[in-house]
């Protein structure tokens, strides 16, 4: 529909004959179409033209205005009907507004007659002439001042019908809960009322004629809001389309839902609010009050409550179960010695007290099962014995060796019941009574002897003490290594590594009662007690025989072959590279004395092993030219054989990581960057942060963001961090918005090839072949020729050089103390190479010169000697700290148990899934002797 200069024009075509108007049709289904919405009927149109101002419209120009006819083909009218339908439509004309053509086009009187069944008749196809139209609507309006306010006051009115029309539209189409209205800003509002009897409103849509403002409970909505992608109008002079976005944000906004927030937990609501972590909102509703996080989306879709504040109330909940634990825990817990005489009895009063309950209850327990027996039990006759006997011999089979051993050993237990003395126990039962008695009291012993027949305590201590402990050399140890390798005929099977480290023991000073010698002192030798006492005359000290608060451990591993044992102990205090010089050749010296051949020292990267490693002179088996010593001329063997150093990988990855973890974070101590590129622990950071559900690719969890003293000596949280699911994820996740301002490139590949070296030089200990399924960098080395021993000297240990070389080259003034900090630290550098070439040395001596079919990398680092300080820690009870005379007994107890003694699963160390097989080798026992 066009309006000019007063003439009313109708597209060609739009002539027919309808039903009068009195008529009723049956009801058409009303059709949505994009852009444009169906437009209210005509009775509408009347009610919305009567709430303009008719004053403002001239009707003069609406004179020579073509006034159709309405007609019915079917029924013939008289010319009075004809004349009054004629008169309706000329007063419905003649109330337009004068800029009406702005509002309404050709297809809103299509639609009104479409939904009247209106036909007009004898409208001409042009009923003006375009050419007389003036080009400027305010010809003639600006020559006369005196018309200026009166144009200006015609505008603001069209506008104002505008809002009204936008308004009056949109209440027709949208449910009864939806209110519309304008204000004489021209804008409109589309209010969202809530259905109790206080009425008030929930969301609300804003139209200012050129932006849409949606608010939720007063607040307006975030613009990361999903509801925004609905909310856009492309061109707001199209009135239809702006109704269509409108109608289409109306629908959506009320099929969301509204963010509860956080109802619980009001007594944290105060300390968040002023942490600037959310803000408490009440009054919308009666009663109402709640706490929302300050990135609340305030709608969902989903659940009642948005992410954020979903996740706030889930760390309120911690919080407050942190907080109702510690207030329980910090009384139970409290150490006797900072607790008061008063707290100290009534300690005793309640131990007491709950003793007495115990046993009460103790005793109604043993005087029930006894009257239970005596009433309902039920004597076996001799038959069902020797049934109930032929099943278990039938399932004898199906045992494993050690299940065998034990079921054996308890029926010849209860067939010599009338005289447990004449029982001659198998050496490996033995041995699995010494670990349990080991790991428990005495009393948890005799409390397993009730259901299971074990050796005596006495029986035990005949086979403890038939070897007395010492401290040094453990003779007793390397015998038994001699005595089980003589059977091996294969020359790979007499090769062992040595592993050495230090464990932190209890400072006590404590007295033999057999030999009166007093123990707790470090083991110094002669020249090292002179030195000692020579430093104390020049200081004006007391005379210095320091009490040991470390005890150094040296453990003989095989290469090829599966033995294992401690065989060298010594209590120390500050370890001096001299120290530790002279005590190893001691014990590298006696092995090799004794036909066992040692081809590697393993140790950690502590700076006392790496100076020990510089005391020695530099070979090099593998003619690379290094500029650290990885080899040297094993003195104490026979024959020209070198002897070769190592760092524990596991170790060394833990030090590369928290170098990683201390650039641009934690410490703060690095500023790690390689081609162009800052290597920081902050993306690592953010990736946890931009995958936070329990589905991610990666096994992040905040253990391995957030580092502590204890986690940063966890391995598993190492090569969790420094694997390929996190490189994988980060190139996944290169482009997302978390991640924009973070170079990803180089830590990508950093990450990736400490990943690989790891594996390469760590291996998988798995005879099952699970873990190695798919990573053949895990599988035993086979071949001299293998390309590992190549990609680690070229890739792995050349990456690091480059980065070295790409730092040195850095345009720009920087200390050498800045630039050092660009990489990994020297430490660990040296600590690399050491390890990558030692470990290649190693491997291909055993293949080439040993002729060992394979080697495991396995062999090659520490995990053995941490499950046995795990052993030393556990066993005694709940004393986890033994002093020096505890920890040389119970290193006693476990060479005895042998492969009795199995590792603990909840170490720093993956324990192996080996076969369990029976060491049933005889036992030295100590012989009593009896008096006369």
């Amino acid at each position: 529909m066009v309006l000019t200069n007063g003439d009313l024009a109708f597209p060609e075509g739009q002539s027919g004959a309808s039903k009068p108007l009195g008529t009723k049709n049956p009801p058409k289904k009303r059709k949505y179409v994009k852009g444009r919405v169906s437009m209210p009927k005509k009775r509408h149109v009347m009610q919305f033209l009567e709430v303009a101002d008719a004053s403002t419209a001239s009707t003069s120009q609406l004179h020579s205005a073509s006034v159709p006819t309405f007609h019915d083909e079917s029924t013939d009218h008289s010319k009075e009907q004809r004349v009054m339908e004629t008169d309706i439509y000329q007063e419905i004309v003649s109330e337009m507004p004068v800029d009406i053509s702005t509002l309404l086009d050709t297809s809103f009187i299509k639609e009104v007659a479409d939904e009247e069944d209106l036909a007009f008749d004898d409208v001409p196809k042009a009923s003006h002439n375009l050419e007389t139209i003036s080009e400027d609507p305010m010809e003639g309006v600006l020559e006369d001042p005196t018309n200026h306010n009166k144009a200006k006051e015609s505008i603001e009115e069209v506008q104002m019908t505008v809002a009204g029309y936008i308004a009056f539209s949109l209440q027709a189409l949208l449910p009864s809960l939806w209110v519309t209205d304008c204000s004489s800003d021209h804008t409109v509002r589309l209010s969202y009322l809530t259905p109790y009897e206080n009425v008030s409103v929930q969301k609300c849509i804003v139209w200012n004629g050129k932006d849409i403002k949606i608010y939720v409970h007063n607040r307006p909505l975030p613009s990361e809001s999903f509801m925004w992608h609905s909310a856009k109008c492309e061109d707001t002079d199209n009135y239809g389309e702006v109704i269509d976005v409108l109608f289409r944000l109306a629908n959506l906004l009320q099929c969301a839902k509204v963010c509860e927030g956080i109802k619980l937990y009001n007594s944290q609501w105060k300390k968040l609010e002023e942490q600037g972590k959310g803000t408490t909102e009440k009054g919308i509703y009666e009663d109402y009050k709640c706490f929302r996080h300050t990135s609340c989306s305030l709608l969902t879709t989903e659940h009642t409550r948005c992410s954020p504040c979903h996740n706030l109330q889930r760390n309120m909940k911690d919080q407050v179960r942190r907080s109702n634990q510690s207030t329980t825990t910090d009384q139970t817990r409290k150490n006797d010695r900072y607790r008061s005489a008063e707290e100290k009895n009534k300690k005793l009063e309640e131990l007491e007290k709950e003793k007495k309950i115990l046993k009460m209850k103790l005793n109604r327990i043993r005087k029930r099962a006894k009257e239970e027996i005596e009433n309902n039990g039920i004597n076996i006759d001799t038959d069902s014995s020797h049934d109930l006997a032929r099943i278990f011999q039938q399932e004898y089979n199906n045992m494993t060796p050690v299940q065998r051993i034990f079921w054996s050993e308890q029926m010849k237990a209860l067939s010599c019941q009338k005289k447990p003395s004449s029982i001659r126990w198998n050496p490996f039962l033995i041995k699995m009574a010494i670990h349990l008695r080991m790991k428990t009291t005495s009393q948890g012993y005799k409390y397993i002897q009730n259901f299971i027949k074990l050796p005596s305590e006495r029986t035990l201590y005949d086979y403890t003490h038939a070897v007395q402990s010492k401290e040094g050399i453990q003779d007793a140890a390397v015998a038994d290594l001699v005595h089980k390798s003589s059977s091996y005929k294969e020359e790979h099977l007499k090769y062992f590594n040595l592993e050495f480290d230090e464990m932190h023991i209890r400072q006590d000073i404590v007295i033999n009662k057999k030999t009166g010698e007093i123990i707790g002192y470090a083991n110094l030798r002669q020249v090292e007690k002179d030195l000692a006492d020579i430093e104390a005359e020049i200081s004006k000290t007391d005379s210095a025989h320091p009490v040991a608060k470390t005890v150094l451990v040296y453990l003989a591993q095989g290469v090829t072959n599966p033995l294992l044992s401690a065989v060298g102990i010594y209590p120390s205090r500050d370890l001096s590279a001299g120290q530790l010089f002279s005590r190893t050749w001691d014990i590298v010296y006696t092995l090799e004395s004794c036909g066992l051949k040692v081809l590697c020292l393993i140790c950690d990267g502590a700076s006392i092993n790496k100076k020990f490693f510089s005391m020695h002179p530099a070979i090099d088996p593998l003619s690379v030219k290094s500029q650290f010593t990885y080899a040297t001329k094993n003195l104490a063997a026979a024959e020209d054989r070198p002897l070769f150093f190592m760092v524990d990988p596991p170790h060394l990855l833990k030090t590369i990581r928290n170098c990683l973890a201390n650039s641009y974070s934690h410490k703060k101590s690095r500023k790690m960057w390689k081609n162009g590129e800052d290597l920081s622990w902050v993306t690592i950071e953010k990736l946890y942060a931009a995958s936070p559900h329990k589905f991610a690719s990666h096994n992040l969890t905040r253990a391995h963001i957030k580092l502590t003293p204890f986690s940063c000596m966890k391995v598993i949280l190492a090569t969790q961090t420094m694997s390929n699911s996190v490189s994988r994820d980060l190139q996944e996740k290169r482009d997302h918005p978390t991640l924009t301002n973070c170079d990803t490139t180089e830590l990508i590949k950093f990450i990736k090839i400490v990943n690989d070296g790891f594996d390469c030089l760590n291996g998988s200990g798995d005879i099952q072949g699970k873990r190695n399924k798919y990573n053949n960098l895990l599988l035993p080395y086979t071949d001299v020729n293998d390309e590992r021993f190549k990609w680690l000297q070229e890739e792995y240990l050349g990456f690091f050089q480059d980065w070295k070389k790409s730092i040195e080259q850095r345009k720009g003034k920087f200390s050498a103390d800045a630039r050092e900090k660009m990489c990994v630290s020297h430490q660990a550098y040296e600590s690399m190479h050491i390890t990558s070439y030692g470990f290649i040395g190693a491997v291909t001596f055993m293949l080439r010169e040993a002729h060992a079919p394979s080697v495991d990398a396995k062999r090659f680092n520490q995990d053995k000697l941490e499950q046995y300080f795990g052993n030393m820690r556990m066993s005694g009870g709940g004393s986890r700290n033994p002093n020096s005379q505890e920890f040389r007994n119970r290193a006693n107890l476990v060479r005895i148990a042998d492969n009795a003694a199995r590792p603990i699963t909840t170490g720093n160390t993956t324990v192996e899934q080996e076969e369990w097989i029976p060491d049933q080798t005889p036992l030295q026992k100590f012989f009593r002797t009896r008096k006369q």
